[in-house]
């Protein structure tokens, strides 16, 4: 029995860590949602609990059953500058995104009809996107190189990113596939510069700009690839002066 809950040196094994991460995640999301209803007595839950709860459960597992420390997974205070530079070109990708689907004619947008609702959007796409990178491009990244090499964990680690957005009856097939292309980039990020800010402010202004121009789920494919590829060359050329200097991160094999 102890051979299927631990490893040979020990530790739980990686998808009991999983499973753990989930269960105390929703954990999370039940306490935040009763909180929130015991506070003003509305009975839907908004749309912040989730990610929220995902950034609770994230730093309470890493604190309390792996002593993993945030600049064990790129969050310094030293680097938060990446926050800018990765929201930069976040929305400069974004922005080539939407010029693309207007070309198409795939892109229609009203948000300006409600301007009430874009600093909610904006503080959904914080939550969003650094919850989203600390569970995947930083702690089960990190632990999924505990039991398996870099390449399985990347791929893992992606994979289950791009089944999170099951849940959105909108994706498609084409969908699903940029989302696995997001999630290799975003590695990538982390890997060239040793930083999950870059990835942070990657992630909510795309999630953003997307938001305020209501971009098609399934629209886009081929300017998703263009851009995600364009972007795969700007971090290298960034970071190809300073990989030499240390900033690469390299994470434990197994």
């Amino acid at each position: 029995m102890r051979s299927i809950l631990f490893d040979k040196q020990g530790r739980l094994r990686g998808g009991w860590k999983l499973l753990r991460i989930g269960m105390v995640t929703t954990g999370f999301v039940f306490i935040l949602a009763f909180m929130f209803k015991l506070s003003t007595g509305e009975g839907k839950v908004p749309s912040w609990v989730i990610p929220m709860s995902i950034i609770f459960a994230v730093l309470f597992c890493m604190r309390w059953f792996d002593g993993i420390k945030l600049k064990e997974i790129g969050v310094t205070w030293h680097r938060l500058p990446h926050l800018l530079y990765g929201a930069l070109l976040g929305t400069a990708s974004a922005i080539l995104l939407g010029l693309y689907l207007v070309l198409t004619g795939e892109l229609s947008s009203d948000f300006w009809t409600n301007p009430d609702s874009l600093w909610k959007k904006l503080a959904l796409c914080i939550c969003v996107g650094i919850g989203e990178e600390l569970l995947f491009r930083g702690y089960l990244l990190r632990l999924l190189q505990q039991s398996y090499n870099t390449i399985w964990a990347v791929v893992i680690s992606s994979l289950l990113f791009v089944l999170i957005h099951a849940v959105n009856p909108q994706y498609d097939l084409k969908a699903y596939l940029f989302a696995g292309l997001a999630a290799l980039l975003l590695i990538y990020m982390l890997f060239r510069t040793g930083s999950l800010w870059l990835s942070i402010g990657f992630h909510i202004s795309w999630n953003y700009v997307q938001e305020l121009f209501q971009y098609p789920y399934t629209g886009g494919l081929i300017g998703n690839v263009i851009i995600i590829l364009l972007n795969f060359l700007v971090v290298w050329f960034w970071t190809k002066g300073r990989a030499s200097n240390g900033n690469v991160l390299r994470l434990p094999s197994h």
